[in-house]
Protein backbone atom coordinates (compact mmCIF):
# COMPACT_ATOMS: atom_id res chain seq x y z
CA UNK A 1 0.00 0.00 0.00
CA UNK A 2 1.59 3.47 -0.95
CA UNK A 3 1.84 5.91 1.78
CA UNK A 4 0.37 9.10 1.71
CA UNK A 5 2.17 12.08 3.35
CA UNK A 6 0.80 13.11 6.58
CA UNK A 7 -0.44 16.70 6.68
CA UNK A 8 0.43 19.14 9.50
CA UNK A 9 0.56 22.46 10.99
CA UNK A 10 4.21 23.62 11.40
CA UNK A 11 4.88 26.18 14.55
CA UNK A 12 7.78 27.98 12.97
CA UNK A 13 8.05 31.13 15.53
CA UNK A 14 11.15 32.24 16.19
CA UNK A 15 12.69 28.83 14.72
CA UNK A 16 15.52 28.81 12.47
CA UNK A 17 14.51 28.20 8.97
CA UNK A 18 17.06 28.40 4.95
CA UNK A 19 16.28 29.32 1.84
CA UNK A 20 18.90 28.68 -0.85
CA UNK A 21 17.90 30.91 -4.06
CA UNK A 22 17.50 34.85 -4.12
CA UNK A 23 15.00 34.66 -7.31
CA UNK A 24 11.32 35.24 -7.32
CA UNK A 25 10.36 31.66 -6.37
CA UNK A 26 12.47 31.71 -3.21
CA UNK A 27 11.54 35.28 -2.38
CA UNK A 28 7.49 34.04 -2.46
CA UNK A 29 9.30 31.31 -0.07
CA UNK A 30 10.75 33.74 1.98
CA UNK A 31 7.96 36.24 2.84
CA UNK A 32 5.64 33.23 3.66
CA UNK A 33 8.01 31.42 6.15
CA UNK A 34 8.21 35.53 7.43
CA UNK A 35 4.39 35.38 8.16
CA UNK A 36 4.98 31.99 10.42
CA UNK A 37 7.45 33.87 12.42
CA UNK A 38 10.38 32.09 11.39
CA UNK A 39 13.97 33.73 11.63
CA UNK A 40 14.94 33.47 7.82
CA UNK A 41 18.90 33.59 6.76
CA UNK A 42 18.60 33.31 2.86
CA UNK A 43 22.30 32.15 0.90
CA UNK A 44 22.44 33.50 -2.35
CA UNK A 45 25.24 35.29 -4.65
CA UNK A 46 22.62 37.67 -5.69
CA UNK A 47 18.56 38.65 -4.69
CA UNK A 48 15.83 40.16 -5.78
CA UNK A 49 14.55 43.52 -4.25
CA UNK A 50 11.79 41.70 -1.97
CA UNK A 51 15.07 39.53 -0.30
CA UNK A 52 17.87 42.63 0.28
CA UNK A 53 16.06 45.09 1.17
CA UNK A 54 13.39 42.87 3.57
CA UNK A 55 15.74 43.48 7.20
CA UNK A 56 14.28 40.44 8.89
CA UNK A 57 16.24 38.72 6.35
CA UNK A 58 19.49 38.12 7.10
CA UNK A 59 21.10 37.43 3.94
CA UNK A 60 24.17 35.57 3.14
CA UNK A 61 25.40 37.00 -0.08
CA UNK A 62 27.51 33.87 -1.41
CA UNK A 63 26.86 30.84 -3.09
CA UNK A 64 26.02 27.67 -0.69
CA UNK A 65 27.94 25.70 1.10
CA UNK A 66 27.89 21.96 1.66
CA UNK A 67 26.63 20.77 4.85
CA UNK A 68 25.18 24.35 5.72
CA UNK A 69 21.54 23.22 6.11
CA UNK A 70 22.38 21.46 9.48
CA UNK A 71 21.96 24.48 11.11
CA UNK A 72 18.81 24.90 10.55
CA UNK A 73 15.38 23.46 11.74
CA UNK A 74 14.06 23.39 8.16
CA UNK A 75 14.95 24.61 4.62
CA UNK A 76 14.13 25.58 1.15
CA UNK A 77 16.13 25.63 -2.02
CA UNK A 78 14.97 27.23 -5.15
CA UNK A 79 17.94 27.98 -7.05
CA UNK A 80 17.06 27.00 -10.36
CA UNK A 81 20.53 25.13 -11.04
CA UNK A 82 20.30 21.35 -10.36
CA UNK A 83 23.75 20.60 -8.79
CA UNK A 84 22.89 22.78 -6.08
CA UNK A 85 19.65 22.19 -5.44
CA UNK A 86 20.69 18.33 -5.47
CA UNK A 87 23.29 19.09 -2.81
CA UNK A 88 21.21 20.64 -0.72
CA UNK A 89 18.55 17.91 -0.58
CA UNK A 90 21.82 15.56 0.03
CA UNK A 91 22.76 17.95 3.01
CA UNK A 92 19.47 18.00 4.28
CA UNK A 93 18.52 14.16 4.38
CA UNK A 94 22.18 13.31 6.02
CA UNK A 95 20.71 16.00 9.20
CA UNK A 96 17.51 15.28 9.53
CA UNK A 97 16.53 18.63 7.70
CA UNK A 98 13.01 18.95 6.85
CA UNK A 99 13.85 20.59 3.15
CA UNK A 100 11.45 21.50 -0.34
CA UNK A 101 12.49 21.70 -3.30
CA UNK A 102 10.87 23.88 -5.12
CA UNK A 103 9.09 22.24 -8.26
CA UNK A 104 11.45 19.13 -7.64
CA UNK A 105 9.04 16.75 -5.44
CA UNK A 106 11.34 13.96 -5.71
CA UNK A 107 14.15 15.58 -3.47
CA UNK A 108 11.26 16.72 -1.09
CA UNK A 109 10.70 15.86 2.23
CA UNK A 110 7.96 17.75 2.48
CA UNK A 111 5.40 19.54 0.07
CA UNK A 112 3.64 23.23 0.41
CA UNK A 113 0.03 23.52 -0.23
CA UNK A 114 -1.81 26.13 -1.51
CA UNK A 115 -3.57 27.35 0.89
CA UNK A 116 -6.81 29.89 1.34
CA UNK A 117 -6.76 31.95 4.18
CA UNK A 118 -9.18 34.26 6.31
CA UNK A 119 -7.67 35.53 9.96
CA UNK A 120 -7.28 32.19 11.77
CA UNK A 121 -9.27 30.22 9.20
CA UNK A 122 -6.83 28.14 6.69
CA UNK A 123 -8.01 25.88 4.38
CA UNK A 124 -5.24 23.73 2.90
CA UNK A 125 -5.22 21.91 -0.47
CA UNK A 126 -2.17 19.81 -1.92
CA UNK A 127 -1.45 17.43 -4.65
CA UNK A 128 1.14 15.72 -3.24
CA UNK A 129 3.47 18.16 -5.20
CA UNK A 130 2.50 16.71 -8.86
CA UNK A 131 0.69 19.92 -9.75
CA UNK A 132 0.63 22.97 -7.67
CA UNK A 133 -1.35 24.66 -10.46
CA UNK A 134 -4.41 22.29 -9.94
CA UNK A 135 -3.94 23.00 -6.12
CA UNK A 136 -3.93 26.90 -7.28
CA UNK A 137 -6.91 26.75 -8.87
CA UNK A 138 -8.86 24.61 -6.37
CA UNK A 139 -7.68 26.91 -3.92
CA UNK A 140 -9.23 29.97 -5.56
CA UNK A 141 -12.15 27.97 -6.05
CA UNK A 142 -12.44 27.20 -2.04
CA UNK A 143 -11.28 31.29 -1.66
CA UNK A 144 -14.92 32.24 -3.73
CA UNK A 145 -16.88 29.53 -0.79
CA UNK A 146 -15.82 31.29 2.32
CA UNK A 147 -16.94 34.31 3.51
CA UNK A 148 -16.92 36.95 6.72
CA UNK A 149 -19.60 34.24 8.17
CA UNK A 150 -17.38 31.50 8.47
CA UNK A 151 -14.93 33.59 10.39
CA UNK A 152 -17.96 34.77 12.74
CA UNK A 153 -18.55 30.81 13.35
CA UNK A 154 -15.15 30.25 14.39
CA UNK A 155 -15.13 32.84 16.35
CA UNK A 156 -18.34 31.51 18.28
CA UNK A 157 -16.98 28.09 18.35
CA UNK A 158 -13.61 28.87 19.97
CA UNK A 159 -15.57 30.84 22.57
CA UNK A 160 -17.71 27.48 23.37
CA UNK A 161 -14.83 25.40 23.11
CA UNK A 162 -12.46 27.28 25.80
CA UNK A 163 -16.04 27.31 27.96
CA UNK A 164 -16.06 23.48 27.46
CA UNK A 165 -12.80 23.27 28.56
CA UNK A 166 -13.04 24.86 31.41
CA UNK A 167 -16.93 23.62 32.91
CA UNK A 168 -16.00 20.03 32.15
CA UNK A 169 -11.87 19.23 31.56
CA UNK A 170 -12.54 19.01 27.68
CA UNK A 171 -13.82 20.59 24.51
CA UNK A 172 -14.48 17.33 22.60
CA UNK A 173 -18.36 16.64 22.24
CA UNK A 174 -20.30 14.74 19.80
CA UNK A 175 -23.09 17.63 19.83
CA UNK A 176 -20.35 19.82 17.41
CA UNK A 177 -21.58 17.56 14.61
CA UNK A 178 -25.20 18.82 15.09
CA UNK A 179 -24.08 22.36 16.21
CA UNK A 180 -21.98 22.85 12.88
CA UNK A 181 -24.13 22.65 10.30
CA UNK A 182 -25.39 24.73 7.38
CA UNK A 183 -28.06 25.84 9.27
CA UNK A 184 -25.76 27.62 11.70
CA UNK A 185 -24.36 29.12 8.59
CA UNK A 186 -27.14 30.33 7.14
CA UNK A 187 -28.46 31.75 10.35
CA UNK A 188 -25.04 33.65 10.74
CA UNK A 189 -25.46 34.99 7.01
CA UNK A 190 -28.82 36.35 7.57
CA UNK A 191 -27.61 38.47 10.38
CA UNK A 192 -25.39 39.83 8.56
CA UNK A 193 -22.33 38.82 10.26
CA UNK A 194 -19.62 41.02 11.58
CA UNK A 195 -20.31 43.77 8.86
CA UNK A 196 -23.43 44.39 10.58
CA UNK A 197 -22.46 47.21 13.02
CA UNK A 198 -25.96 46.92 15.26
CA UNK A 199 -25.02 43.09 15.48
CA UNK A 200 -21.41 43.63 16.16
CA UNK A 201 -22.22 46.02 19.18
CA UNK A 202 -24.94 43.61 20.09
CA UNK A 203 -22.55 40.97 20.30
CA UNK A 204 -19.80 43.23 22.24
CA UNK A 205 -21.83 43.75 24.86
CA UNK A 206 -22.62 40.28 25.65
CA UNK A 207 -19.40 39.47 25.16
CA UNK A 208 -18.32 42.22 28.28
CA UNK A 209 -21.11 40.98 30.29
CA UNK A 210 -19.65 37.40 29.68
CA UNK A 211 -16.68 38.45 30.45
CA UNK A 212 -17.54 40.23 33.56
CA UNK A 213 -19.62 37.47 35.39
CA UNK A 214 -16.46 35.20 34.82
CA UNK A 215 -13.94 37.92 36.68
CA UNK A 216 -17.01 37.74 39.53
CA UNK A 217 -17.58 34.54 39.36
CA UNK A 218 -13.74 33.76 40.51
CA UNK A 219 -14.16 36.37 43.08
CA UNK A 220 -16.67 34.54 44.31
CA UNK A 221 -14.92 31.30 44.53
CA UNK A 222 -11.85 32.84 45.97
CA UNK A 223 -13.97 34.11 48.51
CA UNK A 224 -15.53 29.95 49.05
CA UNK A 225 -11.72 28.87 49.07
CA UNK A 226 -10.67 31.42 51.99
CA UNK A 227 -13.28 29.54 54.03
CA UNK A 228 -15.59 32.67 53.55
CA UNK A 229 -18.86 33.17 52.58
CA UNK A 230 -19.73 35.18 49.62
CA UNK A 231 -20.93 38.67 49.92
CA UNK A 232 -21.76 41.56 47.69
CA UNK A 233 -19.91 39.25 44.66
CA UNK A 234 -22.70 36.86 44.56
CA UNK A 235 -25.72 39.38 44.65
CA UNK A 236 -23.72 41.21 41.53
CA UNK A 237 -23.16 37.76 40.18
CA UNK A 238 -27.07 37.05 40.06
CA UNK A 239 -28.30 40.69 39.23
CA UNK A 240 -26.28 40.26 35.91
CA UNK A 241 -26.32 36.17 35.31
CA UNK A 242 -30.26 36.90 35.02
CA UNK A 243 -30.26 39.54 32.92
CA UNK A 244 -27.25 38.18 31.04
CA UNK A 245 -29.43 35.13 30.33
CA UNK A 246 -32.15 37.26 29.05
CA UNK A 247 -29.74 39.53 26.43
CA UNK A 248 -28.77 36.15 24.93
CA UNK A 249 -32.43 34.64 24.56
CA UNK A 250 -33.24 38.46 22.84
CA UNK A 251 -30.72 38.06 20.85
CA UNK A 252 -30.89 34.78 19.46
CA UNK A 253 -34.83 35.44 18.81
CA UNK A 254 -33.63 38.41 16.50
CA UNK A 255 -30.83 36.34 14.54
CA UNK A 256 -33.51 33.76 13.75
CA UNK A 257 -35.83 36.76 12.30
CA UNK A 258 -39.78 36.05 12.15
CA UNK A 259 -39.51 32.57 12.93
CA UNK A 260 -38.38 33.17 15.82
CA UNK A 261 -41.95 34.67 16.99
CA UNK A 262 -43.20 31.18 17.01
CA UNK A 263 -44.42 30.27 20.01
CA UNK A 264 -43.51 27.02 21.68
CA UNK A 265 -43.95 25.67 24.97
CA UNK A 266 -40.74 23.76 25.30
CA UNK A 267 -37.48 22.89 23.96
CA UNK A 268 -36.97 20.22 21.11
CA UNK A 269 -36.70 16.59 22.90
CA UNK A 270 -39.07 17.38 25.33
CA UNK A 271 -42.44 15.39 23.72
CA UNK A 272 -44.25 15.60 26.74
CA UNK A 273 -44.64 19.01 26.71
CA UNK A 274 -48.31 18.44 24.53
CA UNK A 275 -50.10 15.21 23.99
CA UNK A 276 -52.39 17.04 21.78
CA UNK A 277 -51.52 16.41 17.66
CA UNK A 278 -51.19 19.45 16.12
CA UNK A 279 -50.58 22.34 18.27
CA UNK A 280 -47.34 24.40 17.70
CA UNK A 281 -45.29 22.93 20.40
CA UNK A 282 -45.94 19.18 19.30
CA UNK A 283 -45.24 20.47 15.39
CA UNK A 284 -41.96 22.59 16.53
CA UNK A 285 -40.40 19.06 18.47
CA UNK A 286 -41.35 16.84 15.55
CA UNK A 287 -39.43 19.01 13.01
CA UNK A 288 -42.58 20.55 10.61
CA UNK A 289 -40.92 23.87 11.15
CA UNK A 290 -37.00 22.80 9.75
CA UNK A 291 -35.96 26.52 10.67
CA UNK A 292 -37.26 27.31 13.91
CA UNK A 293 -36.11 25.90 17.05
CA UNK A 294 -38.55 26.29 20.33
CA UNK A 295 -34.89 26.56 22.80
CA UNK A 296 -35.04 30.40 22.06
CA UNK A 297 -38.96 31.56 22.47
CA UNK A 298 -38.36 29.18 25.52
CA UNK A 299 -35.84 30.64 26.93
CA UNK A 300 -36.74 33.86 25.85
CA UNK A 301 -39.77 33.68 27.67
CA UNK A 302 -39.38 31.88 30.71
CA UNK A 303 -35.47 33.14 31.59
CA UNK A 304 -37.05 35.86 33.41
CA UNK A 305 -38.64 33.36 35.84
CA UNK A 306 -35.22 32.48 36.76
CA UNK A 307 -35.34 35.53 38.84
CA UNK A 308 -37.84 34.55 41.09
CA UNK A 309 -35.49 32.05 42.84
CA UNK A 310 -32.45 34.02 43.24
CA UNK A 311 -34.28 37.46 43.59
CA UNK A 312 -35.04 39.51 41.03
CA UNK A 313 -33.05 42.48 39.38
CA UNK A 314 -34.64 45.14 41.67
CA UNK A 315 -33.99 43.43 44.95
CA UNK A 316 -30.34 42.52 43.73
CA UNK A 317 -29.51 45.97 42.77
CA UNK A 318 -31.55 47.33 46.81
CA UNK A 319 -29.22 44.92 48.37
CA UNK A 320 -25.83 45.67 46.99
CA UNK A 321 -26.97 49.51 47.17
CA UNK A 322 -27.77 49.18 50.88
CA UNK A 323 -24.64 46.56 51.94
CA UNK A 324 -21.77 47.59 49.20
CA UNK A 325 -22.59 51.03 48.57
CA UNK A 326 -23.69 52.42 51.93
CA UNK A 327 -26.49 53.46 50.64
CA UNK A 328 -29.64 54.57 53.22
CA UNK A 329 -32.54 52.88 52.58
CA UNK A 330 -36.00 54.58 51.35
CA UNK A 331 -38.58 55.00 53.13
CA UNK A 332 -40.99 52.40 53.55
CA UNK A 333 -44.59 53.18 55.48
CA UNK A 334 -45.82 49.39 54.88
CA UNK A 335 -42.35 47.82 56.29
CA UNK A 336 -42.91 45.46 59.35
CA UNK A 337 -46.46 45.04 58.35
CA UNK A 338 -48.84 42.23 57.02
CA UNK A 339 -49.69 41.90 53.54
CA UNK A 340 -53.65 42.01 54.76
CA UNK A 341 -52.54 44.98 56.66
CA UNK A 342 -50.63 46.77 54.22
CA UNK A 343 -53.60 46.38 51.68
CA UNK A 344 -56.08 47.85 53.68
CA UNK A 345 -54.35 50.84 54.51
CA UNK A 346 -54.50 51.23 50.88
CA UNK A 347 -57.67 50.75 50.36
CA UNK A 348 -58.68 53.35 53.12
Amino acid sequence: MNATPYPVNLDLRGRRALVVGGGSVAAHKVAGLLASGAQVTVVAPEAVDEIADDHRVRWHQRPYRRGEVASYRLAVTATGHEAVDQQVYWDAEAADVWLNSADDPAHCSFTLPAVSRRDDLQVAVSTNGRSPAVAAWLRRTIDGAIGPEHGTVLALATEVRAELRESTGTSESPAWADALDDDLLDLVRRAGGTSDPVLRQRLATLHCEAEVLRLNRLRTLSAQLAGREPGSEANIQKAMADDHGQHVMELAKDLVGSSGMLVGSGPPGRLDVSKVEGTTENRLVTGQFQDVSSVWHYGYVFSPALTLGGGTFAVQRNIIAERVLGLPREPDAQRGRSWSEARSSQSV
